[in-house]
């Protein structure tokens, strides 16, 4: 497995989940939001998943979003 010259995509089984860990790697994968899910939560789910640690929201700023204020 390590020493292959496949693609990860094609090494990972995709039925046990792993597939996804490998999308993280991604810049050009995004996370797909419900339509009707709460504006509140898309915006705080994004804070946290900012892959630039710089861009990432502090547990200060979590703490002061407005999802858990209400």
């Amino acid at each position: 497995m390590f020493g292959s010259n496949r693609p990860p995509e094609q090494i990972v089984p995709r039925s046990d989940g792993t597939y996804k860990m490998l999308a993280i790697l991604d810049p050009n994968v995004r996370l797909q939001h419900d339509i009707n899910a709460d504006p509140a939560v898309t915006e705080f789910l994004e804070m946290c998943t900012q892959r630039e640690v710089n861009k990432r929201a502090s547990i200060e700023d979590l703490f002061k979003h407005r999802y858990l204020a209400e």
